[in-house]
């Protein structure tokens, strides 16, 4: 029985003056092609064929039509392609304006979950806006790293490809989308829950978020109707209610553990906040 014959693996260079880079051959490189900038497919297209490694494609302008196997796609900006190697796939012939794109070709998957799809497997996801200067920042990165390349090379560009295929897992996977807002507030009582000793917990909290007190308060009073140190005060007296109901802790021990420098202004914060004083708790 004559089984068919596959083709061969094959790389459509594009004209010598545009923007790519190739890896030499034999060269211990993750990456073994990239191109950028823009692409004009008017008047001729690039052929179906299969290739070397694996492709992650962005498409930053215009709307090329991609070929995959015998499927032809219009495709859109903020689109990526990722297609594995042995999935024939070119550019139809247009006659739009050209395009702008980001395109890396790599060795090999290096995530698990990349590796176990089918060499045959492709898939077309859009990219959230706020994602893309993260796909661009990366190519960036690759591009300079093939001009300086040195005995470290291989590594830093191994790191952007495993950076580059977590994004891409979370396309595929991607979590519920949550606000700005709702997240910056919950790392906020995440990190007042974790440091309810902190004696400058505005300042620190500022810091530890990369924000300023105005901004960090617009926040809290817009989210909670609280202001940021009275919701901490709330978090620190719980955490104080808490101590107390176990028992393995002296009163003062419990003072002094929440940041308090004199037992009696954690007695007086106590009282003022649950209308009792602590002994009480016990």
């Amino acid at each position: 029985m004559l089984m068919p014959v596959r083709a061969a693996k094959h790389l459509y260079l594009p004209a010598r003056d545009r923007s790519f880079w190739r890896s030499d051959a034999g060269a211990a490189l993750p990456l073994l092609y990239l191109a950028w900038g823009r692409r004009d497919f008017h008047g001729q297209e690039v052929l179906v064929s299969r290739h070397e490694g694996w492709v992650c494609v962005c498409i930053e302008e215009g709307s090329p039509t991609i070929l995959l196997g015998d499927q032809a796609t219009r495709l859109s900006p903020g689109q990526l392609v990722a297609i594995r190697e042995d999935c024939p796939f070119g550019w139809r012939q247009s006659d739009l304006r050209g395009c702008r794109f980001l395109l890396w070709m790599w060795r090999r998957p290096l995530h698990p979950d990349l590796a176990m799809l089918p060499p045959d497997a492709s898939a077309i996801h859009k990219i959230p806006a706020a994602q893309r200067p993260l796909w661009a920042s990366l190519h960036g990165m690759c591009r300079e790293e093939i001009l300086r390349q040195d005995s470290l090379s291989a590594v830093w560009l191994e790191s952007c490809q495993r950076q580059m295929e977590v994004l891409l897992l979370r396309l595929f996977h991607p979590a519920p989308e949550e606000k700005p807002a709702t997240r910056r507030i919950a790392l906020a009582q995440s990190w007042m829950r974790e440091h309810p000793e902190s004696r400058e917990p505005v300042s620190r909290l500022c810091d530890y978020l990369g924000i300023s007190q105005p901004t960090l308060h617009r926040l809290f009073t817009s989210q909670t109707g609280e202001s940021p140190l009275a919701h901490f005060h709330g978090i620190k007296m719980e955490h104080a209610r808490r101590l107390l109901a176990k028992r393995d802790m002296t009163i003062k021990e419990i003072a002094f553990a929440l940041g308090y420098r004199h037992f009696n202004d954690f007695s007086r914060a106590y009282r003022q906040h649950f209308g009792h004083p602590p002994t009480r708790g016990r």
